[in-house]
């Protein structure tokens, strides 16, 4: 409600136009017009209203009743024309105490002093300086209002945040009532939704009804659908019905339980679980939901399969058997279909009650028409199948195809059982990580080449060795391990000296500290700081513990050779103390693996026998003996297990005669003068690398004359 006074010295006022807003700042309706005549300056108004041709003067002023228009008793001269509302006490008084009044729904409002009343002095002069002396006066502008709760609410409480000291303030928040919420009591309160909101008309409050959940929820909304269909009566659906109940009252019980019919539908155990076996029983246990003998329903009872009975459908009907959800008549009759081939004595016969055939010790199935798993070849055997032997690192478990017996095998192996490499490639033998001495990092070393002598086996590999004095230095750099675990260290030399060498200290440098969580987690410093001589009469040593290398980590490894055990007694002191290093070895350590080390009883005959047979032994030396296929089967799987499946020949196609290589240990097949696994460098004492081979190199013309020359004096 809002209400405006103008002032009474204000007598030269002609028109002002009242706008009102029912949103925040945007006007755009007329809520009144003061004028001395309406027609002349707003005949358009007029007309909206239906008051053509009026003079607003001759309307009736309402006192005490509700009208368009009055006239102010303040100002008799002007009128307020096209007031939408006026707000008027119960004795009519306060529109004569405060002039025009007005109630309106608004949030803002705009009074526009269109025009000044000049009293005919603008007829006399019209110059502008001649308005400057009039002006309009406005001495109060009270606005009053209430809050809007659609007659739900008898009084107004403050919004939150808003302070509730201040006088005369009227706050716009509704304390509802008729099970109604919100800020002007706009819609239903919560589980009040049974009926549709609407305002309160008169005596008839229109109450929001309360919706019946039968005890089971306390959460619903209005369905207007629902609300129809009823005929008007009813709209509450429940929402989240507990105790196992549903439907639009939760007056119903979900389905696999029925409804006990000693409780009250509002009795929270009013539902019970269906009590039906799931592959005896159709729907997957599904019983009846309640009692009704109008439909033969009995609240709770199974329905059974067609060859199923019991008060559970738990059990096959006389001359059936074999209860299988997957069967749709429950069970089958009883006729023996057993594969004679998995079948002990090779009979067809059955189990005459159970109807299962008696299979023979590596046969299943109800018919023992299927092997156990990690066998195949169903037959007339004794046993019925045969294992299918995967090997341990060729294949990726011990699972093969029950008619074929083929295994599933890593990458680029094959063979049922998975113990062969595919054309270019092949198993790494146990010394297949060399690190050459001559291309480590060298510290006061040099390296010298050596040729090969034809028809006679290297002792050395590659080009030559590093030749180290005491005090000397070598660092390998090892970036390629492949698998995480335990590796044999061997160093390969040749001794120049008449006593050992005393001390050589190795050290494992790191990129970082170790995870505990990683594979080598337990590796403690000392680990990898290890101290070992070079025996005189030998030609490699191996470390006596092993070092831990984790995949696709870079590592330094270095090797001091810090004291000869007799640098004294030699010639000049220990300055002539040397030694040849031709390259160190690193050799996983079978122990460390899975294969070997599970604990059951294959695994411990598989490392027994790679003990017995001393299968490591034969790679630490440069010059390798002939191995048994026993110790050359196991390194094939330790192989397959480290590299996940079999290493390409990757043969030089200049140096090498045949793309193929040897599938055990790699061993390209190289032409003349040529060396190395894969046939890609020139011999010592070669040249010309090519398809040719390499040429030896031969004296020149003018030496060779200048040797015959001496000869000969």
């Amino acid at each position: 409600m809002g209400q405006y006074i103008p002032g009474k010295e204000s007598g030269i006022r002609n028109n002002i136009f009242q706008r009102r807003s029912e949103r925040l700042w945007v006007f755009g309706l007329d809520s009144c017009t003061v004028t001395a005549k309406c027609l002349t300056p707003f005949p358009q108004r007029l007309k909206e209203h239906k008051y053509d041709n009026l003079d607003i003067s001759d309307l009736p002023s309402p006192k005490g009743q509700r009208a368009d228009c009055y006239t102010s008793e303040l100002n008799t001269g002007f009128h307020c024309c096209l007031c939408k509302s006026f707000h008027l006490s119960k004795n009519g008084s306060a529109m004569e105490q405060y002039g025009m009044a007005l109630a309106v729904l608004i949030t803002n409002l705009r009074l526009n002093f269109t025009k000044l009343h000049t009293l005919g002095d603008t007829l006399v002069d019209n110059r502008a300086e001649i308005k400057e002396k009039y002006y309009y006066s406005i001495y109060e502008l009270v606005v009053r209002g209430n809050c809007f709760c659609y007659g739900h609410a008898s009084e107004c409480a403050p919004i939150e945040g808003i302070r509730d000291d201040i006088e005369g303030m009227v706050h716009g928040r509704c304390v509802c009532n008729h099970n109604t919420k919100g800020l002007n009591c706009e819609k239903c309160g919560d589980f009040y939704n049974d009926q549709p909101w609407r305002p309160a008309e008169g005596r008839n409050t229109h109450a929001c009804k309360k919706c019946d959940c039968s005890d089971h929820s306390d959460k619903c909304h209005f369905d207007m659908a629902v609300y129809l269909a009823t005929g008007n009566t009813s709209g509450g659906v429940c929402e989240d019905c507990q105790h196992n109940t549903m439907g639009r009252n939760c007056e119903l019980c979900k389905p696999f339980f029925y409804k006990d019919p000693t409780r009250h539908i509002r009795d929270p155990r009013v539902c019970i679980a269906c009590d039906c076996d799931p592959d005896g029983s159709e729907n997957g246990g599904l019983c009846d939901s309640h009692t009704d003998p109008s439909l033969g329903m009995v609240g709770g009872q199974c329905r059974c399969k067609l060859n199923v009975e019991g008060p559970r459908c738990d059990k096959c009907k006389t001359g059936f058997f074999g209860l299988s959800a997957n069967n749709p008549v429950g069970c089958q009759r009883k006729s023996c279909q057993c594969d004679s081939r998995g079948t002990v004595l090779s009979s067809s016969m059955c189990d005459p009650f159970s109807g299962d055939c008696i299979c023979k010790r590596l046969v299943i199935g109800r018919f023992c028409d299927q092997c156990l798993s990690e066998h195949w070849g169903l037959s007339h055997d004794l046993n019925g199948c045969r294992g299918c032997e995967c090997d341990i690192g060729g294949a990726l478990d011990n699972q093969c195809s029950m008619d074929s017996g083929q295994c599933r095998c890593r990458s680029h192996i094959m063979g049922r059982d998975c113990t062969q490499v595919e054309s270019g490639y092949f198993f790494m033998a146990l010394d297949h990580f060399v690190y050459e001495a001559e291309f480590a990092q060298m510290g006061q070393v040099s390296f010298t080449t050596r040729e090969h002598q034809p028809g006679r086996p290297a002792q050395w590999t590659d080009i030559g060795f590093a030749q180290v004095p005491q005090g000397g230095t070598l660092e390998f750099l090892i970036n390629n391990i492949p698998y995480s675990m335990e590796y044999d260290l061997v160093i390969r030399y040749e001794s120049q000296m008449p006593r050992d060498w005393e001390e050589v200290q190795i050290t494992v440098i790191r990129p970082g500290s170790i995870p505990t969580s990683s594979p080598c987690g337990n590796t403690i410093p000392d680990d990898d700081r290890l101290t070992v001589p070079l025996p005189a009469g030998a030609r490699f040593v191996v470390l006596p513990q092993p070092v831990c290398l984790e995949r696709s980590v870079t590592y330094s490894l270095r090797l001091e050779f810090t004291r000869y055990q007799d640098a004294n007694s030699i010639l000049n002191g220990a300055d002539y103390a040397v030694i040849l290093i031709d390259s160190i070895v690193l050799m996983p350590r079978h122990s460390s693996m899975e294969m070997f080390n599970t604990g059951d009883l294959a695994s411990n005959v598989r490392k027994q026998t790679f003990e017995r047979y001393r299968c490591q032994e034969g790679a630490r030396s440069v010059i390798r003996p002939q191995i048994s296929d026993t110790c050359a089967k196991l390194i094939s799987s330790m192989s397959a297990v480290i590299n996940d499946g079999a290493l390409a020949c990757n043969c030089d196609p200049q140096g090498s005669i045949s793309s193929l290589c040897d599938p055990r240990g790699g061993q390209c097949r190289c032409r003349s003068n040529i060396i190395g696994r894969r046939c890609d460098k020139c011999a010592p004492g070669t040249y010309g690398f090519g398809p040719s081979g390499c040429i030896r190199e031969e004296l020149k013309l003018e030496d060779l004359w200048l040797a015959l020359s001496t000869v000969s004096k």
